[in-house]
C-alpha cells in the first residue's frame, strides 16, 4: 500500500510540474528570471507557513529549528534552489526550452551513480540500460531532429545544465536528514523560507524592470493566476508530493518520474492549445512508461532478495 500512495504522490507531482512548464513559459516573457523565481518562492513559502502553522495548532505542538543546522540549511538551500534554477534559468541562453527539458530527463542516470557511490549500492546493470532507454523515449516525446540538438547544444548551455542536474541529485542527498527531523511539511517550509530569502537579494538587480514589466502588462489577472499555480502547486504542494513518494521508494526510482514531466507537457499543450501530438511522440510516451513500469518490477524483485536500502534516502520543473 505504501509504494502505491509513493507512485500516486510522485505522478501528482510530475503532473503538476508538468503544467508547470506551460505556467513558466507565460510568465518568463512578462518577468525577469530572478524576480519570478523569488516570487514563486515568495507565494510557495507563505502557503507552506499557513499549512505548518495550523498543523502545529492541531497537534498543540511546535516544530522548533535547531541552530546547529542553519549551516546545514542554508547550503541545502544554496545548492538546492539557487544553484540548481540559476544553472537552469542561465542554460536558456544558449539551449532551446526542448534541449533543456531533454538534459533534465538524465537526472536518473546521475541518481543512479550517485547512489552508487554514496550509498554503495548495487544496481542490476539492466536499470541502466533501462533509464538510457527512458531518456531516449523523453527524446522522441519531445520530437526534436538530431540536427536541432547539436545546433542547440552548446558546450556551455549542456555543461550549466549538467551542473543543474547535479545540483539536484545533491540536494536531494542533503535533504534526507533534514526530512528525517522536521518531517516533510517542515523541511519543506524552513527550506522554501531561505530560499526566498536568498532569491530576494538576487531579485534585487532586476526589481525595477520588475514594476516597469507589470504595469505595462494588460493582462495582470492571467500572471497574478499563474504565479498563484506555480508557486501554491509546483513549489508547494508539488514539493510535499515528490519529497514524500521519493521517502518512501528511494531517490533512483522516483527520479523517473521526472520524465514523465516532458510527457503531461505534451499532453496538455495538445488539449489546451491543439498542439500537435505525433505518433513519435506517442512512442516516446510508450517507452518512458513501460521502463518506469520494468524498473519499479526490478525494484520490487530485489527487495525479496536484499534488505531495502531505497528507504535511507528522500528528496525536485521543473
Amino acid at each position: 500500500m505504501g509504494r502505491t500512495i509513493a507512485h500516486l504522490f510522485l505522478f501528482g507531482s510530475s503532473f503538476i510540474w508538468g503544467i508547470n512548464f506551460i505556467s513558466m513559459k507565460y510568465l518568463t516573457g512578462t518577468i525577469p528570471a530572478f524576480s519570478l523565481l523569488f516570487l514563486r518562492f515568495l507565494i510557495a513559502t507563505l502557503f507552506l507557513q499557513c499549512l505548518l502553522f495550523y498543523k502545529n495548532k492541531k497537534n498543540c505542538t511546535i516544530i522548533a529549528f535547531q541552530k546547529d543546522d542553519y549551516v546545514k540549511m542554508f547550503a541545502t538551500c544554496f545548492i538546492g534552489y539557487l544553484l540548481f534554477y540559476g544553472f537552469q534559468v542561465f542554460s536558456f541562453q544558449f539551449l532551446t526550452a526542448n534541449i533543456v527539458a531533454l538534459l533534465c530527463a538524465l537526472v536518473p542516470i546521475f541518481s543512479l551513480f550517485a547512489e552508487t557511490i554514496v550509498y554503495r549500492k548495487r544496481n542490476h546493470p539492466i536499470v541502466y540500460l533501462l533509464s538510457l532507454a527512458s531518456t531516449m523515449g523523453v527524446y522522441l516525446v519531445l520530437d526534436m531532429e538530431w540536427s536541432e540538438v547539436m545546433a542547440s547544444g552548446t558546450g556551455w548551455g549542456i555543461l550549466l545544465m549538467c551542473l543543474s542536474n547535479i545540483c539536484w541529485v545533491i540536494f536531494t542527498i542533503m535533504a534526507n536528514n533534514m526530512q528525517k527531523k522536521y518531517g516533510t511539511l517542515g523541511s519543506i517550509t524552513y527550506q522554501s523560507t531561505v530560499a526566498t530569502i536568498l532569491m530576494g537579494l538576487v531579485a534585487l538587480s532586476d526589481y525595477q524592470l520588475t514594476i516597469t514589466s507589470l504595469s505595462h502588462h494588460t493582462n495582470i489577472g492571467i500572471v497574478l493566476i499563474n504565479l498563484l499555480f506555480i508557486g501554491v502547486f509546483s513549489s508547494g504542494v508539488g514539493y510535499l508530493l515528490y519529497i514524500d513518494g521519493m521517502q518512501r521508494i528511494g531517490i533512483q526510482l522516483a527520479s523517473l518520474y521526472m520524465n514523465i514531466i516532458p510527457i503531461i507537457t505534451a499532453i496538455a499543450s495538445f488539449i489546451l492549445f491543439k498542439e500537435r501530438l505525433s505518433i513519435t511522440q506517442t512512442l516516446g510516451i510508450a517507452i518512458v512508461i513501460l521502463t518506469l513500469f520494468l524498473i519499479n518490477y526490478i525494484h520490487q524483485e530485489n527487495q525479496t532478495e536484499t534488505p531495502h536500502l531505497e528507504t535511507t534516502l528522500v528528496k525536485s520543473p521543473e
